[in-house]
Parts: structure tokens; C-alpha cells; sequence
């Protein structure tokens, strides 16, 4: 019978192991998605690794293994999620404050188009344009895209504007989304090389945007969802209050707390039982001549 010590030796060197690796796999898993820093991301990383290390303990503790832990924590994860979306709302809001390197100074902005002709933003002076950096292999960027193109259609003809600067590795992927979607705003797109602007922008991940006033200055980056849609219709207003905000950019996140919670409680109930689960398991081939 393994003594107390010898348990907590057992869930301490799980948790260590397990946070380990989670935090090396979801950091390469970040790093093979966008090909770029995760240091954009370390908190969400650092909580994905400490629930993992927790995981990892109780089956160490429990079963001497983590098989049984890890696979009932996945299973109450799904779980957690799906009763979450049943359950009343909990949003929790906070103020973020970005100061915005650049903001102020004329942004520069130039390359092969994906049709052939030469982009370059000097020539979009007098509109507000949205700079924004993708790939059709990114899921996030996807899923802004109807954003963009509503932002679009409704004040193309007020002045706004959008410059594509496509990720894609390979052409034929991207004139296959471009036909499908109808995006109607030009696209950069450097033909089988690196794309430089990525270095020369500082774009650590992507979807990546940057927002340019009617004089080709930068006014705002990384805006997505309400967000987007909120600074550039006040960015179109004649009395916006961009220019007296510029250099600094206030915006109101949400966390859902309800699906968070769900799924961590969710994830640490079936990570218990399958810990004993497969202690179980264990004890009866063992007890079986």
C-alpha cells in the first residue's frame, strides 16, 4: 500500500510532467499554426499547462498512470462545454488599455498583387484603409472574413477600403477562396518567397490588422469583432474621436465564465473517475491468477 509520501512524490513529479508537456505541445501546436511568437498568448498557455499538470497528478496519485486522467478530462471537457450552453450566461467584462506603437506616423505598405498589378497604400490616400494580414488555412481569419466584407459593403462608398496581404503558401488555394467568397478588395501576395511584410509589420500572429486614417497614418492595430466595427464607424465620423484617442486604444473584452468553468469542472470530475477508473482496472488484473 503506497504511503503518503509516496503519493504525494507520485502527483507532484504528474504535475511537472504534465504541465511540461502540455505547455511545449500547445506552444508548437501555436508555433505550427501561425509560424510565429506565442508570447502574444502565454497566459492562456500558462492556464491550458496548469490544468494539464493537475490532470496529470490526480492519475499519478490515484492510478500510478495518467491514461485513465487525461482521457476523462477530454471526455469532461466536450462534456463541461455542452452543459455550459445550457446554463445561464456568467460574462465577465474588463477594460484593456493598448498603447499602439507607431500610432501617428505614416504607415508603409507595398507589394505584388495577387492579380498582377503592384499595391502600394500611398495610392489609397484619402480613404480609411484596413490593412489586414491572413491566410485561408486560418481558421480565426475565416471566421472574421463576413465581418470585413459587411464593414465593406456598407461604407466602401463613405471612404473605407481594405488591402488584403494573403499568408498562403499556395496560389491555387487562395484563388479558390477569392472565387468562392467574392472578396471584392485587392490582395498581397508574395508567389512561392517569404512575405516580408510579415518581419517589416512586426505581424506575430494572424488574423493581423492595422487600421490607416485618410492621411496614411496608423491609428489602430489588431482590432476584431465589435471592435473592428466599432472604431471604424467611429473613424468615419467627422467628429471622430480616433484622432484624440491616437496612440491609445481602450477596448472591453469578455470572458465566459460560464463555459470556462463548465468545462474545467467538467474536465476535473472525469479526469477523477478515470483515475479510478483505471486504478480499478489495475488492482483486478493484478488480483486475477
Amino acid at each position: 500500500m503506497a504511503t503518503s509520501s509516496t503519493v504525494t512524490q507520485r502527483a507532484l513529479q504528474g504535475f511537472f510532467t504534465g504541465f511540461l508537456f502540455c505547455l511545449v505541445g500547445s506552444m508548437l501546436a501555436r508555433y505550427g499554426m501561425v509560424q510565429n511568437s506565442v508570447l502574444q498568448e502565454w497566459q492562456t498557455l500558462v492556464i491550458l499547462s496548469v490544468v494539464g499538470g493537475i490532470v496529470c497528478a490526480m492519475g499519478r496519485a490515484l492510478a500510478d498512470g495518467v491514461a485513465g486522467a487525461v482521457l476523462g478530462a477530454l471526455a469532461g471537457v466536450f462534456l463541461g462545454g455542452a452543459v455550459g450552453a445550457f446554463l445561464p450566461a456568467w460574462n465577465l467584462p474588463y477594460t484593456v488599455e493598448e498603447v499602439i506603437v507607431d500610432a501617428g506616423k505614416p504607415f508603409e505598405l507595398s507589394g505584388p498583387g495577387f492579380d498582377g498589378e503592384p499595391i502600394d497604400i500611398v495610392r489609397y490616400k484619402g480613404k480609411l484603409v484596413l490593412v489586414d494580414f491572413w491566410a485561408t488555412w486560418c481558421g480565426p481569419c475565416v471566421k472574421e472574413m463576413p465581418t470585413i466584407k459587411h464593414l465593406y459593403q456598407k461604407y466602401h462608398e463613405q471612404g473605407f477600403e481594405v488591402i488584403g496581404v494573403s499568408l498562403d503558401r499556395k496560389r491555387e488555394d487562395l484563388q479558390k477562396y477569392l472565387e468562392r467568397e467574392k472578396l471584392p478588395w485587392k490582395q498581397i501576395f508574395f508567389d512561392g518567397s517569404v512575405n516580408p511584410l510579415v518581419e517589416k509589420h512586426n505581424v506575430e500572429f494572424i488574423p493581423a490588422t492595422f487600421l490607416v486614417d485618410r492621411e496614411g497614418n496608423l491609428i489602430a492595430k489588431n482590432l476584431r469583432g465589435i471592435d473592428l466595427v466599432n472604431v471604424i464607424e467611429d473613424s468615419l465620423k467627422e467628429d471622430s474621436e480616433i484622432d484624440k484617442k491616437k496612440g491609445v486604444r481602450r477596448f472591453t473584452r469578455i470572458i465566459p465564465m460560464t463555459n470556462y468553468l463548465s468545462m474545467f469542472l467538467g474536465s476535473m470530475l472525469f479526469a477523477l473517475l478515470g483515475a479510478l477508473a483505471q486504478r480499478y482496472a489495475t488492482s483486478t488484473e493484478a488480483k486475477t491468477p
